[in-house]
């Protein structure tokens, strides 16, 4: 499977990209949420796991183009933040609302866990 990784936060981006590619999937990894969305324009993926908080551009945006796109790439949203989490709930509730006919996307939530 080709995966693209969006996450700004080193430690995370590493330990998930070195799993991934443990279990035999191909990771790119951008940190940069501008250079993500450019990336998604041209080239397809199986994956998307896209961080909430980027610079230049938040993974909120990223998805809404993507999928303004009507682009179907499941998407696995990570975050650290419950302010971002209730803000995506009640975004992607109100789009299903909205457009549930014609709903494909897997939206998946998870947490990682502050290191101690």
């Amino acid at each position: 499977m080709r995966i693209l990784l969006v996450e700004d936060t080193e430690d995370v981006g590493e330990a998930i990209v070195a799993r991934f590619e443990r279990i035999g999937h191909t990771v790119d990894w951008e940190k940069d949420g501008g250079v993500a969305n450019e990336v998604l324009l041209v080239q397809a993926y199986d994956l998307l796991i896209l961080d909430v908080n980027l610079p230049a551009l938040d993974g909120f945006t990223i998805l809404k183009r993507l999928r303004q796109r009507k682009t179907k790439t499941p998407v696995l949203v990570e975050t650290r933040s419950i302010i971002a989490l209730f803000l995506l709930y009640s975004s992607y509730q109100r789009l299903y609302q909205l457009n549930h006919a014609t709903h494909s996307a897997l939206l998946t939530v998870i947490f990682f866990a502050a290191s101690s």
